[in-house]
């Protein structure tokens, strides 16, 4: 009996050993293989095309200098290229370890390496860095994902000044940043507007740049904008007794006119085509210093309350209607604020916003409108009547909101629009 319990104890032991050599051999193989699958991706385009489980496009993704062997976290799916949108190495890690890398041929140099970061796409274009130089005005998705992309950046550094939290570093990122678009770097500049102490004006920031033959100016929106602010004033535009404007949002152009910055910012616009951009009273202080500008390239107004009657929209319309667009995003409450009658009034969320009911002031005329539609995430034309906001004829559950209204909620909402549409807004996406 002995004997046969033997040959079965052997057998087991043998059949044990058999298995474990064939693991051994295969996490062997596998070990020896991922090396060289890891360099044989990052060789072909330092860290471009990467492994099928990397991410899609407009994803953000790392550019290396030298491509280290683990880099799935910030890597591209396969078939698409990682499309820097900084500076070359602008995130620059121990030049020491990169160096003794390179000199020992391996990629293995873990966080010491320097780095770009980018967005996955599938091809990158030839100039992404002349978006700005390059751009054409038109109103189009693309192009407004630009020009928020911009207002978005300059109410960053606004937040910042209304917290008291210094702001330099966030400048300077950003004066890196536009330059990488084809800002000059020598004429960016941003100015924070501070009411003097014991005075209720609220905060705000301007930017402005040229970038080849143009030169733009961006107005964020207003923190601690009085939202019920003597709305029922209307005063004179420019003196013109027929055009009557919101006394609210003049007072506020004039407190920046009177900073200089709209001086400052003809002199930067001499010879020059010039973009404006701004977001809610940003966008209304982007009109009216458009008027005051002789070569008007575009205007891009993000959410801009009604600020005139009748005479003054249609003055404005005949000036500059040809290069404005004016953005409303999903179900955004403020384009229709002051409301003109009770039914605009029962459309109003029930947070703290503007319930004046102003008839005389009116809206930029529907041909000048664009929207992101709340329901198919489309950017399209207004079509019909502005009257109608809820963008779908007898939907009764529509109640407008202000959650629509923030330089993020139109920076993602023009983000989903143009998609992968445009490989060079690409870049923008992952800023």
């Amino acid at each position: 009996m002995s004997e046969p319990m033997m040959s079965a104890g052997t057998r087991q032991l043998a059949a044990w050993a058999l298995l474990l050599s064939a693991l051994a051999a295969s996490a062997a193989t596998a070990q020896g293989a991922a090396p060289a699958e890891g360099v044989a991706a990052a060789a072909s385009n330092t860290g471009r095309t990467l492994p099928p489980r990397g991410r899609g496009v407009g994803a953000v993704c790392r550019t290396w200098r030298v491509p280290p062997r683990t880099f799935d976290r910030f890597s591209c799916r396969a078939g698409l290229t990682c499309c820097a949108n900084a500076p070359q190495w602008v995130f620059p890690k121990s030049a020491g370890a990169v160096t003794a890398a390179a000199s020992t041929n391996t990629n293995n140099i873990g966080s010491s390496n320097d780095f770009t970061m980018g967005v996955c796409a599938q091809q990158c274009p030839p100039a992404c860095n002349t978006l700005l130089t390059a751009f054409t005005g038109a109103s189009t998705p693309a192009n407004a994902l630009l020009m928020s992309t911009l207002v978005a950046d300059v109410t960053v550094i606004q937040e910042l000044i209304n917290k008291n939290i210094p702001s330099a570093n966030k400048e300077a990122e950003l004066r890196t940043k536009w330059a990488s678009y084809g800002a000059d770097a020598a004429s960016i500049r941003i100015t924070p507007f501070r009411p003097p102490a014991g005075e209720e004006d609220p905060v705000t920031v301007g930017a402005m740049f040229t970038a080849g033959s143009m030169s733009y100016v961006i107005v964020g929106w207003f923190i601690g904008f009085n939202n019920r602010a003597a709305n029922e004033d209307l005063v004179p535009f420019a003196g013109n007794e027929d055009q009557q404007v919101r006394a609210v949002m003049y007072n506020y152009y004039q407190f920046i006119e009177n900073t200089g910055f709209i001086e400052d910012a003809k002199a930067l616009s001499q010879n020059r085509d010039v973009v404006f951009a701004g977001l809610s009273a940003g966008a209304a202080v982007s009109q009216f210093a458009a008027l005051e500008f002789e070569r008007v390239k575009g205007v891009f107004l993000f959410g801009v309350q009604r600020i005139g009657n009748a005479a003054f929209q249609a003055n404005y319309a005949a000036e500059m209607g040809a290069v404005t667009s004016s953005w409303w995003n999903k179900f955004d409450a403020w384009p229709i604020v002051p409301v003109a009658d009770e039914d605009e009034l029962a459309l109003l969320p029930k947070d703290d916003i503007d319930d004046t009911i102003e008839p005389r002031l009116h809206m930029l005329d529907a041909r000048f409108w664009w929207r992101v539609n709340p329901y198919t995430n489309v950017c399209e034309r207004m079509k019909g009547a502005l009257a109608e906001p809820c963008a779908r004829a007898g939907d009764a559950t529509c109640t407008l909101n202000v959650k629509d209204h923030t330089p993020k909620a139109h920076f993602d909402s023009l983000k989903a629009c143009v998609g992968a549409s445009d490989t060079c807004r690409l870049s923008i996406l992952a800023a």
